[in-house]
């Protein structure tokens, strides 16, 4: 019985689980991974992301977008359309991990795009873009908070023949 009593004490006086971010390191640097991932500290707190690519066929790829922190970070998703040199960045989706998980707009733009029997676009993204569509830009990189984004891995890594024309 006094065992109970202090397990539900226990629980009921524990403090309320808070998200803290961890401490980056900043060096000024991209740091690369597997399948073209790429990260860089913008301060202690903040940083830029890259996920893995997707090839979306057609000449596209994509990556997950990140930027700010473990617990809160805009998200986005970057579509390359590796024949025009263009990329398309939609976004931005604000994610609070306090929140729980929630559907992600941006992922359920994927799917659909990966779905469709015609071959995807970098116009046809752009259509169905469901949030405001952030740049395009074309060349080798994507100026992000400040710091220039390269983007010449996906592309490399998934159509190694295309040269971008323009």
């Amino acid at each position: 019985m006094i065992r109970a009593a202090l397990a539900l004490l226990l629980l009921t006086a524990a403090p309320a689980l808070a998200c803290s971010p961890a401490e980056l390191v900043v060096d000024g640097r991209w740091h690369s991974g597997e399948s073209c991932q790429r990260f860089r500290a913008l301060d202690p707190i903040k940083a830029v992301s890259l996920g893995p690519m997707a090839d979306l066929g057609n000449g596209l790829v994509s990556q997950d977008l990140t930027e700010g922190n473990g617990c809160y970070f805009d998200a986005y998703k970057l579509v390359q359309d590796c024949a025009s040199g263009q990329a398309l960045l939609v976004g931005p989706e604000k994610v609070a991990l306090m929140e729980g998980p929630k559907p992600s707009v941006l992922d359920t733009m994927e799917r659909r795009l990966l779905a469709r029997p015609e071959p995807a676009t970098l116009a046809g993204v752009q259509a169905m873009a469901m949030t405001k569509v952030v740049a395009l830009a074309r060349g080798q990189g994507l100026r992000v908070d400040g710091v220039m984004l390269p983007l010449d891995c996906a592309c490399k890594t998934a159509y190694p023949a295309l040269k971008p024309r323009g």
